[in-house]
């Protein structure tokens, strides 16, 4: 018989929020313009996409920054990035089958929350452009600093902790390797990973349990 869950954890930014583009543009930019280095695909999708701020300012400075200045380096790459989405703002979408999915989970009464790497200038962005509160109430994590960044686990397990529920018992949906590994490391009973730009274009196949190029493919039959 095939396992049924409890709970849902998702990430947000190029999970439910495909932002994924902006985000890459932002930090390849950055890079080249305040290091003169050119930060490829491939490296980018390893190292940066899905990992905390702090934690990509080591990646690409190659040495522990002050917290200070590794806050300063974040708000600038963030604040482009919110520039970015503000001058797209008629492309900006969710992913396919997010709404009915979280609409789904609150008539069903099935936990469920965010864990997102984004810091709180970002996620009360997105609450102006999304109706996350009316989805998803008070269950969103977000950096507050006081946890590690993935792919360490904190974040998952923070969310279901806040959730009440054992992480054996919740699935986690990501679509960044470094997440991928923070869900699995958490113990999260399925590992899903999303890949709304295309299975063929996915990185971290070989770090979940299944695959999903949207929301609509997320079978319901998987929750209690």
């Amino acid at each position: 018989m095939e396992k049924r869950y409890k709970a849902i954890i998702f990430d947000f930014n190029g999970t439910i929020f495909l932002d994924s583009p902006f985000h890459e543009r932002s930090w390849i930019e950055f890079a080249r313009g305040e290091l003169g280095r050119e930060v490829t695909p491939e490296e980018y999708y390893r190292h940066i996409h899905g990992a905390s701020n702090g934690m990509i300012c080591k990646y690409l400075y190659g040495r522990e920054l002050p917290p200070a200045e590794s806050t300063r380096i974040g708000e600038m790459k963030e604040s482009v990035y919110r520039e970015l989405c503000l001058e797209n703002k008629d492309t900006l979408e969710i992913a396919k089958g997010g709404p009915e999915l979280f609409d789904f989970l609150n008539v069903c009464g099935i936990p469920h929350a965010i864990a997102t790497s984004a810091e709180i200038k970002n996620v009360e962005f997105f609450k102006g452009l999304f109706p996350l509160t009316e989805w998803f109430g008070d269950n969103i994590v977000y950096d507050d600093g006081t946890t590690r960044g993935k792919p360490a686990p904190d974040i998952y397990l923070k969310a279901g902790a806040r959730l009440g529920v054992p992480m054996k018992d919740i699935i986690v949906i990501e679509d960044a390797v470094n997440g991928l590994i923070a869900a699995r490391d958490a113990g999260a009973g399925l590992v899903v990973g999303i890949a709304p730009y295309g299975v063929e274009k996915f990185a971290g196949a070989g770090f979940c349990d299944l695959i999903i190029k949207d929301f609509t493919e997320l079978p319901r039959s998987l929750f209690r």
